[in-house]
């Protein structure tokens, strides 16, 4: 999986270079894992495509190119001063708008819905510096777009604050999962701060939790009216859930381990067995 940006990766072992020695010593540790063991993609990125066509629609991404912008409908730049205690700072930061993120559950299936789709941010970080500082396209046969393939909870920008919050939710669910949920089907789970990092970047995403069950399915005619996805419905059991949040290499970002974590303990008298494996492994909730 972490073919792309070999180079940097060597000279920077924090972004996965090598750090294991050519023959192993007493006390070594021996967890780290090597180069093959890491080039290995992860299955639920592979596996279960469904429409193969739009996979590869997904991962059709050409004349890629990096400037640098001084106006965003999305992000403010802006300069932040500030006196913390007796010395007086600056920083840069940036001002997201809100953000809903889904945890849905098939009631029928039972399983968790996400998304599959192409993320320029993932896509960014797997380059080589080299790339940055050219005008020329980035060569996406080397530098293969499945870096930039993330797994992740169905979301949307709260860009109209005078809109009721379940519509916004309706619809997305609408576009990502071709379900018509209604309100009853849908709470509020948990408002949290993200940062990325905490010195320039904060969002307040609202983790919505909605059940799902065929009663629900939009009709084939509906499902046309909203036009083409650039995106795959991935399904989790609780099993492949599991699976996913040991992954050593996790394919999607922090929200995505965020709605499995919630989920199982928020509904772990569904699943008591795996309850107290998640406890253990990203803590007790609060």
């Amino acid at each position: 999986m972490f073919e792309i940006g070999d180079k940097r990766r060597e000279e920077m072992p924090e972004l996965g270079g090598k750090r294991r020695k050519e023959t192993s010593e007493e006390g070594d540790d021996e967890s780290i894992p090597d180069e093959k063991e890491k080039d290995q993609k992860h299955p639920l990125v592979m596996s279960d495509l469904g429409n193969v066509q739009m996979y590869e629609r997904i991962l059709d991404v050409r004349n890629v190119r990096l400037e640098t912008i001084d106006e965003s409908e999305w992000y403010d730049p802006m300069d932040l001063e500030f006196q913390n205690h007796i010395l007086y700072e600056m920083a840069e930061v940036v001002a997201t708008a809100d953000e809903f993120q889904y945890i849905v559950w098939d009631l029928v299936r039972q399983e968790l819905l996400f998304v599959r789709r192409f993320r320029p941010g993932s896509y960014v970080i797997s380059l080589p510096d080299l790339a940055f500082p050219s005008k020329e396209s980035i060569n996406t046969d080397v530098h293969s777009p499945y870096e930039g393939i993330a797994i992740e909870p169905s979301s949307c920008k709260d860009l109209d604050e005078e809109r009721p919050w379940h519509e916004c939710c309706r619809e997305q669910l609408r576009k990502d999962f071709g379900y018509e949920v209604p309100n009853q089907f849908m709470v509020v789970a948990k408002t949290v701060t993200e940062s990325a990092p905490s010195t320039v970047t904060s969002k307040r995403v609202q983790y919505v939790y909605s059940e799902v069950n065929d009663s629900m399915k939009l009709s084939e005619e509906k499902l046309a009216a909203l036009g083409s996805p650039m995106h795959q419905v991935v399904r989790m059991t609780i099993d492949q859930a599991v699976e996913f949040a040991e992954s050593r290499h996790v394919p999607g970002p922090v929200s995505t381990l965020f709605a499995i974590r919630w989920f199982m303990y928020h509904k772990k008298a569904l699943f008591d067995g795996y309850y107290s494996f998640f406890n253990g492994l990203i803590g007790t909730e609060k």
